[in-house]
């Protein structure tokens, strides 16, 4: 899959960031002031231009993935970028109480 496939606006790039990135160190990776920051969250933001076009915030818990989370299989390290065309395999797993699913970079 490609997250330009699967998304109905323009970007071109997408930041995923874990939850324990601090609100600077998040602004510095964007370039940009982020007022969708949400302490503690994962988020997927997607930037075109240098502005941010769309920002989503994922469910969390420490202990476990959340239904119908995205995790990355190389565990983000507090943040990672990807343009529209970057490819990952995707696999769905059961987690203690919900699926999950599991992204791998494919090129």
């Amino acid at each position: 899959m490609r997250f330009g496939d699967v998304t109905w606006f323009a970007w071109d790039k997408v930041y995923a960031f874990d939850s324990s990135i601090p609100e600077q160190d998040r602004e510095k990776a964007l370039g940009v002031r982020d007022p969708g920051f949400v302490e503690f969250s994962p988020q997927f933001v997607f930037t075109k231009n240098g502005r941010i076009v769309y920002a989503e915030s994922e469910p969390t818990d420490f202990e476990h993935p959340t239904e119908d989370e995205i995790v990355f299989d190389d565990a983000v390290q507090s943040s990672k970028s990807f343009p529209p065309q970057a490819r990952f395999s995707v696999t769905e797993r059961a987690g203690p109480e919900d699926r999950y699913f599991v992204l791998k970079p494919t090129q």
